[in-house]
C-alpha cells in the first residue's frame, strides 16, 4: 500500500486524531466527571483502532487512494473510541474498551470504509452511496456498536453533577474546530467546496441546536447550555455525510430535521431514566442515519428536490440501515466475548467520577 502524504491530508489526520480525546473530554463536561482516566483510555483506544484498521487496509487494499490510508487510520481511531464509548461509561476496565475497539475496528470498521471509500466498493461505487466524510464507518456504525453494547449490558441510570456552561461551551468550541478540519480534509484537496463545506459546518449545528431548543422548551419549559449543546452536536453528526453536496438551504434543513428527531428521542430515553451512554448511541444513529438519508432529498445534484426521482432518497436511507445492521449484528458477539473473556471493574459512584453500572 503506498501512502502519500500532503499537507492538507496531514491537517486532516491531526486533527481527527485529536477529535477522540476533545469529544471525550467534552462528554466528561458534559456529564460532570473530571480526571485524566478517561484520556488515557481514548488514547490507548485510539490507538488500538487505527493499528488495527491500518494493517488491515495495507493487507486488504493495496490499491487503495494513497492519499486515504492514514486519515482512514485516524477515523478507525477516533470511530473506536465513539463504538468503545459506552463500555467505559458503563464502569468496564479500559482492557475491555480497548480489546472491543481493537476487535471491532477490524471486523466492522474496516470492512464499512473499504464498501464506502474503495474503488470497488459496494457502498461508494456499486450504489453511489453519497457521504464525503465517512459518517456511515465513522458515526453510524460506532452508534450501532455502543446500541450493541448497551442492549447486552444496559447499566442503571446515575446520577451527574451538573455541567459548568463555560466549561462545556469551550470544550464544544475545541470539537467543532476540530470537526471542521476534518470535514475539509476530506475533500482531499482544496477547491471551490472547500467553503460550502465550512459553511454548512456552522449552519446545520446552528438549525439543529435551535429546533434542539424548541423541542426542549415545549417539553420541559427549559433553555439550557447542555440542551444547546446537543443540538449543535446532533447537527455536526448530521452534516458529516452531506457537508460537500449540500447549498445552505439543504445544510439548515438536515440540521433542523435531525435536531427536532433527536432532541424528541432523546428526552423519552430521560424520560424512561436510562444510563447517560443511550443519549450518546441515539444521537449518533438517528442524527447520522438522517444525515445520509436527506442527501437523497436535498444533494443539489441528485435529491429529490432538484430531479423528482426518489431513487437517492431510497438508496441513501437502505445504506444507511444497511450498515447499522449490519454493525450491530457483528458488534454484538465481539461484546458477548470480550465482556466473557475480560474481568469487569466497578468504579464507585462519586461526584466527578463515571457512572457505575451497578
Amino acid at each position: 500500500m503506498i501512502i502519500d502524504i500532503s499537507p492538507l491530508t496531514f491537517v486532516a489526520t491531526i486533527a481527527i486524531a485529536l477529535l477522540g480525546p476533545a469529544l471525550t473530554l467534552m462528554f466528561d463536561v458534559w456529564w460532570g466527571r473530571t480526571g485524566g482516566a478517561s484520556l488515557r483510555a481514548a488514547f490507548a483506544v485510539f490507538s488500538a483502532g487505527s493499528a488495527s484498521s491500518l494493517v488491515a487496509l495495507a493487507l486488504l487494499r493495496p490499491d487503495l487512494n494513497p492519499l486515504l490510508p492514514l486519515p482512514l487510520a485516524a477515523l478507525a481511531g477516533l470511530a473506536s473510541i465513539i463504538a468503545a464509548a459506552p463500555v467505559r461509561l458503563l464502569g468496564f476496565g479500559a482492557a475491555a474498551a480497548v480489546a472491543f475497539a481493537w476487535l471491532w475496528s477490524l471486523i466492522v470498521f474496516t470492512p464499512v470504509a473499504i464498501a464506502l471509500f474503495g474503488a470497488e466498493g459496494i457502498l461508494g461505487s456499486a450504489l453511489g452511496t453519497l457521504d464525503l466524510a465517512g459518517a456511515l464507518p465513522v458515526l453510524v456504525a460506532a452508534g450501532a456498536a455502543g446500541l450493541a453494547v448497551l442492549l447486552i449490558s444496559p447499566g442503571r441510570p446515575s446520577a451527574r453533577a451538573p455541567a459548568r456552561p463555560l466549561v462545556l461551551s469551550a470544550a464544544f468550541a475545541a470539537v467543532w474546530m476540530l470537526w471542521i478540519l476534518w470535514l475539509v480534509g476530506l475533500e482531499l484537496a482544496l477547491d471551490d467546496v472547500t467553503g460550502r463545506i465550512i459553511l454548512n459546518a456552522v449552519v446545520a449545528p446552528l438549525a439543529s441546536a435551535i429546533t434542539w431548543l424548541m423541542v426542549q422548551r415545549i417539553r420541559n419549559a427549559q433553555t439550557t447550555v447542555a440542551a444547546a449543546v446537543g443540538g449543535l452536536l446532533c447537527g455536526l453528526v448530521a452534516i458529516t455525510p452531506g457537508c460537500g453536496y449540500l447549498d445552505p438551504f439543504g445544510a439548515a434543513m438536515t440540521g433542523s430535521i435531525a435536531g427536532a428527531v433527536c432532541a424528541v428521542a432523546v428526552y423519552a430515553l430521560l424520560g424512561h431514566a436510562r444510563h447517560p451512554a443511550w443519549l450518546l448511541v441515539t444521537v449518533l444513529i438517528v442524527a447520522a442515519s438522517i444525515g445520509v438519508g436527506l442527501l437523497g432529498a436535498f444533494s443539489t445534484r441528485s435529491g429529490l428536490v432538484f430531479t423528482g426521482q426518489p431513487e437517492v432518497l431510497l438508496s441513501q436511507f437502505a445504506s444507511a440501515a444497511v450498515v447499522t445492521g449490519y454493525a450491530l449484528v457483528v458488534s454484538a458477539p465481539l461484546w458477548l466475548l470480550v465482556r466473557g473473556s475480560l474481568s469487569r471493574r466497578a468504579v464507585p459512584v462519586v461526584p466527578g467520577s463515571e457512572p457505575s453500572a451497578h
